[in-house]
Parts: C-alpha cells; structure tokens; sequence
C-alpha cells in the first residue's frame, strides 16, 4: 500500500534525526580520540591496577574508534509504562565509551547493555528489561535498523528498517529519500509523462515493502548488527549457563554465539548480578581479559572466515583464540596432560592414519569412554588396596607403625574413592614417614651408585649416556608396561630428556643409573632377577657384573617397596589423572586380545588414534576437576589449570563427538563453566560427530552439570525462496505443494559433464551472474578432493581471464582467497560457509565415495548458496536425488 503524506512526513524527520545523530556521535568520537586519554598518576598504580587501566583505556579508544565510523545501529523511541515518559535512544553496536554528545535528542547507548535490548523488540510491543533497580516495563513505539555510510555529502544510512506501531517500511538510502521528498514537486506536470514515471520508479526504490536481501559480494559471515527478540534474549542469558544453539542453516547461530561473547566481554554489558559473581570467585580480571575465551572450529577454514565478524564487534581474536580441536588436543594431550610424547615426557604418540577401534561414531565413544572411566577408578582403588595389604602382610615394625597412622586417621574399612581423595588432602598423617623414607633411600642408592662409577665417575656417566642414546627405542613393550607400573608412583612414566643438542647428559644418566638401582634393590628383596626393559634394561645391561648385591640392597630394597606403597596411597588422586595412559595401555591390550573396542590387529603400544586420544583427554580432565573439588589447588594440577578458560564457544557443533564437546565443556573454568554451542544435526558431516540431543544428556551428566540448555531458532535470512525449497525437499525428502514464484534464479543442473565441457559450462554460468547481479559477487565451487582442484582451476581460467575475471584454488582449507576471485574448495571444507553462488561438481563421483554421509554434504552444499547455486554430475544424477530433480532446471539463468 502506497504510503501516505503524513507517513512521509514522519519518515522524512526521522531521517533527519537520524543523520543529525549520526554527526553529533562521530565528531564527539573523534575528538575524545584527539584528546587522548591517560589519567595522572597511573605510573603510582600497583602493577595489576596498572594493567587493568591499560585494558580499560584500549577498550575505550576502540569503542571511540567504532563510534566514529559507525555511530548507531538502531534508533529506538521508548514509552516507559511505569512513569508515561518518553525516550529516544541510539544504540551503537559495542560499547558507548561513556559519552554524551551534545545535541543528541536522545541517550547513546550499547546493544551489549541492558537497554540494548529495545533495539531488538519490534514497534507495538512490551516488554520488561532488566535495570539495576529491577525490572522496567517499556513500549516499543519505533525502531529503526540503520547501516552508517559516510559518503561525499555526509553521512547516510542504507538497507534500512523503520517499524512504527502501525506500519512499517524499508528505505534503502536516508539521504537519497531525503533528496527525493524535498526536490519532489507538489503536482507533477500530468503531460510530462517520462518525468511521472521516473519519479514513481524512483519512490519504489526508496520505499520498499520489506527490505532486499544484501548480495554477498565477498567471503565473511553476514553483518547483522542487530538480532530479533528471541536470539536477542539468548545471547544476553547468565554468563554461567551451558546452551546449545540449534537452528537450520543460516538462522543466525554463529552470529548469536559471537554477539554473547562480545556482551560478556563487556564490563559496562554485565548485570550486577554477573559483575558481583566475578568478582566474589576472584577472576573478573581473568574473564575480561583478550586471552580468557577460546571458540572451536571443525576446521581451519572456518576460523578464517568468521575472523571479519569478530573484528565487527571489536573483539580481538587472535590465533590463539580461534582453535581447532584437532590442533588443541595435541597441546593439551602433550603439554598439559603428558599423554603424548613430548621433548620432556609423554607415553603416546599420535597416529592420524591408525584406525585401531571398532566403532568410532559418536555413542560408541561415550560408552569407551565411560568403561575406561571405570577401569581407571577401580584401577587406582585396586592398587591402593593392594599397597595397604602389603602393609598388613608385612611384619617390619616401621611398617606396621605407619599403617596404623593410616588406619586410625581414615578408617580401616573397604579403599574407596572418597577415601583416597581424603588420604591425599590429608597426606601430612604419614609426611614425616615419606619424608624420613626418602632421605634414607636417596642416600643408600647414591651411594651404590657411586660405587659403581668408580674409579672414573666423569667417564662412566658419559660411556651410560652413550649407550642410553644407542639402546633408545621409541615403541613400549609389553615388559616396559609392567616396569612402567611398577615405577608409576614416582615418574608417571616419564622418559629422561635429551639435551638441547640431541645427546642424553651426564645428569639424566645419572638419574636413569639411580633408577637402575632401585630396580636392583626390588629384585633383591623379591630374591629373583625381573627382565627391565627401556632406560633401566640399557643402564643394568652397560652395568654388567658391576651391579651390586647382598643384604644392604635388601634393606633398601624393603624401603623403597613401603615408600611405593605410601607414594600409591598419598599419590592416589594424580594417579587418577596421571596413571590413566598406563591403565589404559594395558586396558587395551586385554580388550584387544578379547576382540572388544579394538580390530584384530593388536594395537602398536605407543600408537593411539584421535578418537582415542580424544576418550583418555576426557578421563584426565575430569579426573582433574574432581581432584580439584576435593584437595583444592595443586602444583601437580597447575598445568591443568592454567589450560582453563573463561569462555568455551562451539561453532558447528554437531560435526564434533560428544566425547570432544565433553573435553571442551571440561576446559571451561570450573568455577563458572561458561559454555556455549551451536550447529544443526542436519548438517553433520563427519562420521564422529554428535547424532541427537540425547548425547547432550551425557555431556552434562559427565561434566556435573545439571543440564546443558537447548534452545532453537529457525527464521532463515540467507536464502531464496526457490533454494530453502529444495534445501527442505532435501531434508523431508517431500517436494513443496507449489514452486516459489519470486524471480530468483532456478537451481541448475548438469548432467555428463567432464573436462573441457564442464570448464565452459562452469564459466559462461559465472559470466551469467556477473551480468545478473551486475558485479562479480562472491563464487564458491566445490569438488571431490584437494585433487581435483588444480585441474579445474587450470582449464576455468582461460575462459575467465577473458574477461579479466581471476579464478583461484584454496587447498587444504587454510586459504580464503580474495574478494573479486572465483574460489575453489574441497568439499571436505564446505561446513559453515555462504556465497551468493554456489557450483558443486561431480556429486555422482561423492555418492559412489561416501554414501553414508553423500546426502548431508548435499544438503549443506546447496544451503551454502544463498540465490545461484548449480550441479553437474559426471553421469546421471545420483539415485537418491532423483526424487527433487522437478525443483532443478536443465536450463540456463539467461534462458
């Protein structure tokens, strides 16, 4: 319905407002800037004072700089119903900076902030929004979405949304409405009949029903400033929650994980309910820092991409922010954990190429895990009852008077896991004892091994060091299982390190010979010689008839055993962390030899797969939290803690295992557990990655959390009618009850297309969008394999060179290419992207590859496309597509 003059009217003053606001916010902006900012005296400051200034001021000048080049993003004016008094507020993307312009007819401020919220309620509703004196009840009279543009004349706004209570309208440029309405005569001269129609033209641009939808002209996760009311409410939810964001493709889940992370990074953005939680737990500096939040991404690619929509929002996101899991398992499992081999310690090494289990879908890895859960716990429980026999069993007096320091402070019942947690927080019962002991067999095997490096101690320690290098292996046998058990309580298993320039020093052999004596001393109290294997087999073989014996190694023999045994029981809470690589290794062994979790191939000893990295890394983490609640902190668990975060986002969740999302959740700072994730299971396209929401049961019930909160979205933005309809055929597997009728280009298909055929099928459909759109907007083609990439690029870019179009390949998903470039991909890389078109090539030859996951690859493929999208096949069209071929066109776009 055409609008009315009065209508007119309003828009037109709102519009001035608009621009005028637009002035007064950038220029007060630009002179804060030229001012500066450093108060006197902060050279006084204690340094974490200091330093916390120094992120208060960087926060300031980039909110100022955010300011002056985009003022507002939405104007709001507000009936509060409590008092009848009206208010206009602009409401700027980040941060306010704290500033009032002169001359603004209303109040700056952030969408981040509580008020914020207005700007995402549409004219005509109330709502309540939280104030630091409570709940406020408001009326949204009008709203406006503005896009800031600084050109030649001044400031403008494009793609714009005014909603008033009764009516609504888009304008496409403020400015350009403003030059048209006051240039536009009173009454047209009715004989000139071009200028009436240039003038109506003209308003149909100006005045649009609902506004266009915005070509994607280069490869970034669309702007949207500003969310609807149900998105909006999620990402300003408690700080604290776990949530689950699920939605189709291109609902806005990324966008709404980004926005909640840039709110809670937000000092002024915070409830005072929130700020007060920080700060009583001691880690608000912590929480606001650049580095206390990390988001995990399926891939490389991925984390570039969405790197443009974290610089929108002012958020610095750095490398060591955005991750991929397959990236942070390594720094976890080798630095933190020592689960993988590392310069200074570790057991496993990690196989990318060994698939050694059964079954590694995602429930499947839930229950491995649990049983190895299990096995470590009643492991740990089981030695520690068998230390405690051995302590009954024994008739030494020293024994006997240090069982009963045990067994009158803990009780002499069952071993339980509550009681080992209890024995290592009270481990100072028996400390002297271990103190005593330890000095006693530090100087006894010193003095043994001293002994044996006479008469040229400088000369043996070298001749060990060589042979340790010569004798180094780097796979475990199974005897080395068994000594690495028997040792678990003072090393862990850990390996001696090689000095800097490769070679094993004086010093670490040393340690290796002092440990070749401790075994010695065992064997002689046993009164039988054990095969040793690793460093010690390489140190007792190089010792030869120079190893010592009789009654004296013996008695150190029978000091070490009780030292073992009081280090298991006082060591018990790390040996539920640190002792789950060796419970684990010989877990394997026995599931493998009965044909359970594991192929018939037995498992090389030192090889695991990620999946089974992943299980283990779960278990430690766990463990370590669990030991945490019960001892507090520990110098053993610091490098754990210090791997924590602050804030644990998730994009493209469903394409990680319940398993990964766990150890995510389990990295997540366990005194907030901030945790936030989002995907479809729609669009799951690896063979591990989560199936349904029941699995999220799971994950919370591993994390001792209460509930891992899901919420749903569902409105679409990025699409065309025509696309959404095959994308939902493609996942109801039922045809829509009538075609869209819209104007937007038909999806295409190609079929017995190959080689040069394909080359120039591929570019004339290019050059048709260039004219169409009238740009080259942005172009994604994707393949079956890295492989096929270079070819493809090789006989595409003559045809386009032609036309001084550029075509690219972006191998191995670490490349986005550039804006104005037609861009190459493997399909393996296909997750989380848009373009405004879309070629996927060969989907015969992907059927025939991955039948199992053919149709999820299909389905994202074509939700990447937000209006060209284009399939060709080598032969016919897939069987399982048949069914929605009427929605695809044999056609061109220029037909």
């Amino acid at each position: 319905m055409p609008l009315s003059p009065k209508q007119k009217e309003v828009l037109v003053t709102l519009g001035e407002l608009v621009l005028r606001a637009f002035d007064r916010i950038s220029d007060h902006a630009r002179g804060k800037l030229s001012g500066g900012v450093r108060p006197d005296g902060s050279s006084l400051l204690p340094e974490e004072a200091r330093r916390n200034l120094s992120r208060i001021l960087y926060e300031d000048r980039q909110a100022l700089q955010t300011l002056q080049h985009e003022p507002s993003i939405a104007r709001v004016e507000v009936t509060w119903l409590d008092t009848n008094a009206e208010e206009v507020l602009y409401v700027c993307r980040t941060s306010s900076a704290g500033i009032c312009p002169d001359g603004l007819e209303g109040r700056l401020v952030s969408y981040r902030a509580a008020l914020g919220r207005l700007a995402a309620i549409p004219a005509g509703k109330e709502v309540e929004i939280a104030i630091p004196r409570g709940e406020r009840p408001a009326l949204v009279r009008v709203r406006a979405e503005l896009h800031p543009s600084h050109v030649a004349a001044g400031w403008d706004s494009i793609d714009n949304s005014f909603e008033l209570i009764d009516w609504r309208v888009a304008i496409e440029s403020i400015r350009r409405l403003l030059d048209y309405e006051r240039q536009a005569p009173a009454a047209p001269i009715v004989s000139d009949f071009l200028a009436q129609m240039f003038a109506e033209d003209q308003a149909q641009q100006l005045y649009l029903s609902q506004r266009r939808r915005k070509i994607i002209d280069r490869m970034q996760l669309r702007d949207r400033p500003t969310l609807d009311q149900y998105q909006d409410l999620i990402f300003r939810l408690p700080l604290d929650k776990q949530l689950f964001l699920l939605g189709p493709p291109g609902t806005g889940k990324t966008t709404t994980l980004i926005k909640r992370l840039g709110q809670k990074r937000t000092e002024e953005a915070l409830t005072m309910e929130e700020a007060d939680k920080l700060t009583l737990l001691g880690i608000k500096d912590d929480f606001l820092a650049p580095s206390g939040w990390v988001m995990f991404s399926p891939t490389e690619l991925l984390k570039l991409y969405v790197q443009e929509a974290f610089n929108r929002e002012s958020i610095p996101a750095p490398r060591q922010n955005l991750r991929t899991w397959d990236a942070e398992r390594i720094s976890v499992g080798r630095d933190a954990l020592r689960l993988l081999k590392g310069a200074t310690g570790g057991r496993f090494v990690l196989a990318d190429a060994e698939d050694t289990l059964i079954d590694c879908r995602s429930p499947s890895l839930a229950r491995l895990h649990d049983e190895v859960a299990s096995e470590v716990d009643s492991g740990v429980v089981a030695r520690c009852s068998r230390a405690r026999e051995w302590m009954r069993d024994s008739n030494d007096g020293t024994v006997q008077g240090v069982l009963a320091k045990i067994e009158a402070r803990f009780g002499s019942g069952p071993v339980t896991l509550k009681m080992l947690h209890d024995l290592g927080r009270d481990a100072q019962v028996f400390s002297s004892d271990l103190d005593l002991l330890s000095g006693q067999i530090d100087e006894q095997q010193r003095a043994f091994a001293n002994r044996m490096l006479m008469p040229d101690p400088v000369r043996g320690l070298s001749e060990l060091a060589g042979a340790l290098l010569r004798d180094s292996a780097p796979d475990f046998s199974a005897e080395e299982e068994e000594q690495d058990e028997e040792e678990e309580s003072e090393s862990f298993g850990d390996e001696i390190p090689a000095s800097s320039d490769g070679t094993r020093g004086e010093a670490a052999a040393g340690k290796v010979l002092l440990r070749a004596v401790r075994w010695l001393a065992v064997d002689a109290l046993q009164g039988h010689r054990r095969p040793a294997a690793g460093d010690v087999g390489s140190a007792l073989r190089w010792l030869g008839d120079r190893a010592p014996s009789g009654e004296e190694l013996v008695e150190l023999g029978q000091r070490i055993q009780l030292l073992r045994r009081l280090r298991i029981l006082s060591g018990a809470p790390r040996s539920l962390i640190f002792g789950v690589p060796s419970i684990y290794s010989r877990f394997r062994r026995r599931c493998a030899a009965e044909g359970r979790w594991f192929r018939n191939i037995l498992p090389r000893y030192n090889k695991i797969s990620p999946a089974e990295a992943d299980v283990l890394i779960l278990v430690m983490l766990r463990n370590a939290r669990r030991a945490l609640d019960e001892l507090g902190s520990k110098s053993w668990l610091k490098p754990i803690e210090d791997r924590y975060l602050m804030q644990v986002l998730v994009d493209e969740a469903t394409d990680f295992s319940a398993v990964q999302l766990a150890c995510m959740l389990e990295l997540a700072h366990p005194k907030l557990r901030a945790w936030f994730a989002c995907g479809d299971f729609r669009q799951r396209i690896t063979r591990h990655g989560i199936l349904a929401s029941d699995e999220l049961r799971w994950i919370a019930a591993k994390a001792n959390v209460s509930q891992i909160e899901i919420r749903q979205i569902e409105t679409d933005y990025r699409q065309s009618p025509r696309l959404r309809a095959l994308a939902e055929a493609l996942d109801s597997g039922r045809l829509p009850d009538s075609l869209p009728v819209d104007g937007d280009p038909p999806p295409l298909l190609a079929e017995y297309l190959a080689g040069e055929e394909l080359a120039a099928w591929l570019a004339e459909r290019i050059l048709e969008i260039e004219r169409s759109v009238g740009s080259l907007p942005s172009i994604g083609i994707f393949v079956d394999g890295e492989d096929r990439i270079d070819p493809l690029v090789a006989s595409i870019r003559p045809r386009l060179t032609e036309r001084s179009l550029r075509i690219v390949g972006c191998r191995d998903g670490r490349d986005v290419g550039n804006v104005q470039e037609v861009r190459v991909f493997d399909i393996q890389h296909v997750k989380g992207l848009e373009f405004e078109a879309v070629f996927f090539v060969g989907v015969d030859s992907l059927a025939e590859r991955l039948p199992d996951l053919f149709d999820r690859y299909i389905y994202v493929g074509v939700t990447r496309a937000a209006a060209f999208l284009g399939i060709t096949c080598q032969a016919r069209l897939p069987e399982t597509l048949e069914s929605v071929r009427p929605l695809l066109s044999e056609q061109t776009w220029a037909a």
